[in-house]
């Protein structure tokens, strides 16, 4: 059995990154990012971490702070302590109590 090399991808917590972020695997964002990113894999923009710009990936897990739009492929979730101004694009969709949120929904079939 072949093992497959997981990548991932951190943006520290005292990082500030403006640009577009792109790439396959698991990026974590502990800091702050303005810009697009597109992710094929899962995003987690952590508690504390301030995203400005549009967000895509298979599956977003937003703890933080996110200015603009936000489409997740597979799945969206907003935890708790999450504060997301824009719109959500996803197919499914789980808010935690406490979460923030100004924007609109829209849920779709996944894509084949």
């Amino acid at each position: 059995m072949e093992l497959q090399e997981e990548h991932i991808t951190i943006f520290s917590p005292d990082s500030q990154f403006v640009g577009e972020v792109s790439g396959d695997g698991r990026c974590e964002i502990l800091g702050k990012v303005k810009g697009k990113i597109k992710i094929n894999g899962e995003l987690i923009i952590t508690a504390g971490a301030e995203v400005e710009g549009e967000t895509e990936s298979t599956t977003v897990i937003i703890l933080g702070n996110v200015t603009g739009n936000v489409k997740g492929n597979d799945s969206t979730r907003l935890g708790g302590l999450s504060c997301v101004r824009g719109n959500i694009d996803t197919v499914q969709l789980m808010i935690e109590k406490g979460a923030r949120y100004i924007g609109t929904i829209s849920m779709r079939d996944k894509e084949n």
